[in-house]
């Protein structure tokens, strides 16, 4: 009896310090603050994080290059669920209205992201 007693004590302690020092390994950092809502952040090993966002009219492209965060896409239709590579290449899904088409960006000189091409998923 005096053995469960003191196993239950311990236990909540060893936990909550495990949980405190695997935290203290880790900066956090907010890479947003604004009234809008966002979501669907992916990162790539580069540590570029992209993710979508509402541009008050509707969701867009944005892209953190561990600096600033830098809007991709502005267009009247919504893009959703960016995804960025290794090589500085980014694809995402927009929906035009009667279905989703899929976008890849790459990088020109001086770091411009420009479409390569479109492709609709349909005739893939």
């Amino acid at each position: 009896m005096k053995e469960s007693l003191l196993v239950l004590l311990v236990t909540p302690i060893i936990i909550f310090t495990f949980v405190t020092v695997s935290h203290s390994q880790y900066t956090i950092t907010q890479l947003t603050n604004n009234g809008y809502d966002e979501g669907n952040p992916q990162i790539n090993n580069n540590g570029k994080v992209a993710r979508y966002g509402y541009d008050g009219s509707d969701y867009e492209i944005f892209l953190y290059d561990g600096t600033i965060m830098t809007q991709i896409t502005n267009n009247p239709n919504p893009d959703y669920s960016p995804r960025p590579n290794d090589r500085g290449e980014l694809v995402w899904f927009q929906y035009d209205g009667s279905d989703f088409e899929i976008f890849l960006c790459g990088h020109r000189p001086f770091g411009v992201i420009v479409p390569k091409w479109r492709i609709n998923p349909k005739e893939v």
